[in-house]
């Protein structure tokens, strides 16, 4: 059993680049797992608790990510740039502390270190952590990063923000943490795109579809998703998660990493760190046409699940694996960014439809 004072692992990142604060669960333990739910032996089942194998991404979802990537890779460089500029500016004596939610906020807590790099702050450190919907942010976790950098600076990153669900639960939690500890942590993440307006600091409120969205474990360092519930987690313990090794062969985790980094020279030329960012303003419009679009979905198509509603490009393809899809509203139907997509869900029986008056680029409609 790994313990909570531990020095966490780092998937196939280097560890200059990302150590997750988790508690490794291994594959056997993950198969006795499901051959007693498979017999009936236990109960357990929920997603906090069981972590099923990962099968490899299907092609289509690397064809998107190769053509995200090559579309946008300097984009997202000087989107990383700005945001490491704006956190630099902003964190005042101590070290700063990365805090990314694992796993979609992994790739982008390696980068940011990386540009804060580039920028001389050679003490910046990244951790990737847990956050579970209706559970809140690992408290564990917290205490550990707390212990090793008092005073730090300390930041929560993710990628982006969809309709807003992850930025509410961390509100939350490190509301509560902080009532609890006596701490004044940040309830609020950073981020490259805010498309729901909730984020301390975000680079850009547009929605385009940001490389690292198709692919999960070979993008995040091999890792799972992650659980708070399971026989190998005390309580004393940070949340668990595993390293999917059968996936190495399609790991694509640092050359993303490494394509994007290469570009900071440049990005940092480029950027100021102040122009671009994402203003109050900008954040009440991105809000306000999160809820406008949501509700008149709903109304609409009469539907009473919000979850069944996924605003832009990143939020759309990651559904896609998870869940039955029904409609892709897409904003630019045939602009050739969007090949890739369109071959996707014309193989998946994914009804597209041309929404050039949308406020976003793609959004999905899931099957009830």
């Amino acid at each position: 059993m790994t313990k909570t004072l531990q020095r966490g692992f780092t998937g196939s990142y280097d560890k200059s680049d990302c150590l997750f604060l988790l508690t490794e669960i291994s594959t056997n333990r993950i198969a006795e797992q499901e051959a007693a739910v498979a017999t009936g032996a236990t109960q357990i089942g929920h997603y906090r608790q069981l972590l099923p194998q990962e099968a490899a991404p299907e092609p289509c979802f690397f064809d998107i990510y190769d053509l995200a990537l090559d579309v946008y890779k300097e984009r997202v460089a000087r989107e990383v740039m700005r945001l490491a500029m704006a956190i630099l500016r902003r964190s005042q004596g101590g070290p700063i502390v990365l805090a990314s939610l694992a796993r979609a906020g992994t790739p982008y807590g390696a980068l940011l270190v990386r540009a804060l790099r580039v920028l001389g702050r050679e003490d910046a450190v990244h951790y990737s952590i847990s956050l579970i919907h209706k559970h809140g942010v690992d408290k564990n976790a917290l205490d550990y990063i707390l212990a090793q950098h008092p005073g730090c600076a300390f930041w929560f990153i993710d990628g982006w923000t969809g309709k807003g669900g992850i930025s509410r639960e961390l509100h939350r939690s490190v509301t509560e943490y902080n009532s609890e500890r006596g701490t004044n942590l940040p309830t609020k993440l950073a981020v490259i795109a805010d498309l729901a307006g909730m984020a301390c600091l975000a680079s850009t409120t547009d929605d385009y579809m940001i490389p690292s969205a198709p692919i999960d474990a070979p993008l995040n360092g091999l890792v799972s998703r992650t659980i708070v519930s399971h026989a190998d987690i005390g309580p004393t313990d940070f949340h668990g998660g595993m390293i999917y090794e059968h996936l190495a062969d399609c790991d694509r985790s640092n050359d993303f990493i490494g394509e994007i980094s290469v570009l900071f020279p440049k990005a940092s030329r480029a950027e100021d760190g102040v122009n671009g960012l994402v203003t109050p303003h900008m954040q009440e419009q991105a809000s306000r046409r999160s809820w406008d679009t949501l509700t008149r979905l709903k109304t609409e198509l009469g539907i009473e699940d919000d979850d069944l509603i996924k605003h832009g490009m990143c939020e759309s393809i990651r559904a896609v694996k998870r869940r039955p899809m029904r409609r892709f509203y897409l904003r630019e139907l045939f602009h050739p960014r969007n090949f890739a997509l369109r071959a996707m869900a014309k193989a998946k029986g994914i009804e597209l439809v041309s929404a050039p008056d949308s406020a976003y680029d793609c959004i999905a409609i899931c099957q009830s």
